[in-house]
């Protein structure tokens, strides 16, 4: 009978980087702002870009990532959530901020009507996969932490896409 080899405890550098991730998921959510096109497409980029560079002085948002439908992915501090919503209620009656049930990995409903429910899964978490190595790839700390922890956790770290 073969002998097993003794699976070594992770070193200190290692269960340092998982307390972060731990410590980044139970202070961090994602969160997704909805904001409808008007007719005149100057007059919106010019509101998107207002409304993108106010948010992060109301509430900590260290990451905001446009999403292919034209909304914005928010990696927000769960404590300034009720903050940011009632900024959006109240200054943004027009966008919509989604409820704490959004999975950067789930598709839109618009993407399943185009794709399919299959194909728009696979497109969902292969847009994620992209968004998140950009952000891990540009930053570092907290916001790292958060999406590496999330692609571990969807299965996406390591796919092959061939």
């Amino acid at each position: 009978m073969p002998h097993a080899e003794p699976t070594s405890p992770p070193n200190l550098a290692q269960r340092i980087k998982q307390q972060h991730k731990n410590e980044a998921i139970k202070l961090y959510i994602l969160t997704r702002l909805s904001i409808p096109s008007h007719e005149n497409q100057e007059n919106q980029e010019t509101l998107q870009a207002c409304i993108l560079a106010t948010l992060p002085y109301i509430a900590r948002i260290p990451s905001m990532q446009p999403l292919n439908d034209g909304s914005w992915e928010l990696l927000v501090r769960k404590t300034d959530l009720p903050l940011l919503r009632h900024v959006v209620q109240r200054h943004l009656p027009f966008a919509t901020l989604s409820d704490e049930a959004y999975h950067p990995c789930e598709p839109t409903d618009a993407d399943v009507s185009c794709w399919g429910p299959l194909a728009a899964r696979k497109l969902a978490g292969f847009w994620f996969w992209m968004r998140a190595s950009r952000v891990i790839g540009e930053r570092a700390g907290v916001v790292t932490d958060f999406y590496e922890d999330v692609l571990d956790g969807s299965g996406w770290i390591g796919y092959d896409f061939a």
